[in-house]
């Protein structure tokens, strides 16, 4: 079985190096280039996993991981938020809408 993840990443180098990695490793694979594009793919085939920047334009990850978390359908997939800021504050508001986990870019 074939696992699918979703990213949401508004930086074009990120979002190819990270799709790239992931399909090596077997994933099924989706991009988006904001959080509004990475709804719609996850909304139409739910995914195993979303990873999603922080930080984008027209739909922020704490805004996508909201609609997520507000909506029954897409409410128990896991997500991770991708950051270059290692502020704990930014990270807790994160953790308190119901994030995962958070990894801090750059990421090997």
């Amino acid at each position: 079985m074939t696992h699918r993840i979703v990213i949401a990443e508004d930086e074009t180098v990120i979002r190819n190096n990270l799709a790239r990695l992931l399909r090596i490793e077997g994933y099924e694979v989706a991009a988006a280039a904001n959080g509004r594009e990475a709804l719609t793919l996850i909304l139409q085939a739910p995914p195993d996993l979303v990873l999603s920047d922080v930080m984008m334009p027209e739909m922020s990850g704490h805004e996508l991981l909201k609609a997520l978390r507000g909506n029954p359908q897409t409410a128990h997939i896991p997500a991770v938020l991708l950051t270059a800021r290692a502020d704990r504050s930014d990270m807790r508001e994160g953790m308190n809408l119901g994030a995962d986990d958070y990894l801090t870019k750059p990421f090997s």
